[in-house]
C-alpha cells in the first residue's frame, strides 16, 4: 500500500469511527478467524459504506411495499441504515450469534430514531433461511461465495418461481458476478462502482 492509499485508509477508519460515534453503534472494523469465517466460502466481516443504500436508493428508489434482508449482516450497520428507509420490514440473517448480538444492539439503541421499526434478527445459515414470498430486496457484501453463494441464490429462484415478483439485489464487491450472468431468471440493472444491482428479468 503506497502513501496515498495508507492516509486515505487512515481517514476513512477515522470517518468511520466518527460516525459510528455519532450514531451510538459499534460497526467498524473487519472480523476473521474469531468467528471462522477465513479460509471456507463464508467470508470475513466488514462494514458496507454509510452511504451505500443511499446510492442504491438514487438508482432504483425503495417503496414502503418492499420487504429488506441483509445476508451476512455482521454487526448491523446496514440494518441500521435500511431502517431509516420506510421499509414494510427489514431482515439480518447472520450465522455468527456474537456478530447478531451487536447488530440488535446497534438497532435497538436507535429505536426511536428509525423509521421502519419491524426488523427481525435471524441467526441462521444463509443456506438454511427460508425466503420470506414477500421478500422483494437482498443486500449481500460479499459474506460468502462459491456453493454457498449458490445455494442462497437457487433459493430465493425457488421462491421467485412460486411467488413471481421484482426482486432486487444489491450486491457489493460482487465476486459472484460471473455466475449470476449465467442465470437467465435475473439481469444486470445498474454498476455504480464496486456496487452492482441486479434484478429479476
Amino acid at each position: 500500500m503506497n502513501g496515498t492509499a495508507t492516509l486515505k485508509s487512515l481517514l476513512y477508519g477515522l470517518y468511520c469511527r466518527l460516525r459510528d460515534s455519532w450514531s451510538h453503534t459499534n460497526t467498524c472494523g473487519k472480523v476473521y478467524e474469531a468467528y471462522n469465517f477465513s479460509g471456507s466460502e463464508r467470508l470475513w466481516y466488514d462494514a458496507s459504506g454509510w452511504s451505500t443504500l443511499k446510492r442504491a436508493n438514487d438508482w432504483l428508489p425503495f417503496s414502503s411495499e418492499d420487504v429488506f434482508a441483509d445476508f451476512g449482516c455482521g454487526k448491523g450497520r446496514i440494518l441500521f441504515c435500511a431502517a431509516k428507509f420506510p421499509f414494510k420490514k427489514i431482515i439480518g440473517i447472520e450465522l455468527s450469534p456474537a456478530l447478531l448480538d451487536i447488530a440488535k444492539k446497534n438497532v435497538l439503541r436507535n429505536s426511536t430514531r428509525l423509521v421502519c421499526k419491524n426488523i427481525d434478527f435471524i441467526l441462521a445459515d444463509a443456506t438454511d433461511f427460508v425466503i420470506p414470498k414477500n421478500l422483494t430486496i437482498i443486500y449481500m457484501f460479499n459474506a460468502f461465495k462459491g456453493s454457498v453463494f449458490k445455494k442462497v441464490m437457487e433459493n430465493i429462484h425457488s421462491s421467485y418461481i412460486k411467488n413471481p415478483r421484482k426482486i432486487r439485489l444489491i450486491y457489493l464487491n460482487p465476486r459472484m458476478h460471473d455466475y449470476l450472468m449465467e442465470c437467465e431468471w435475473i439481469r444486470l440493472a445498474v454498476k455504480d462502482g464496486k456496487m452492482n444491482i441486479y434484478e429479476t428479468a
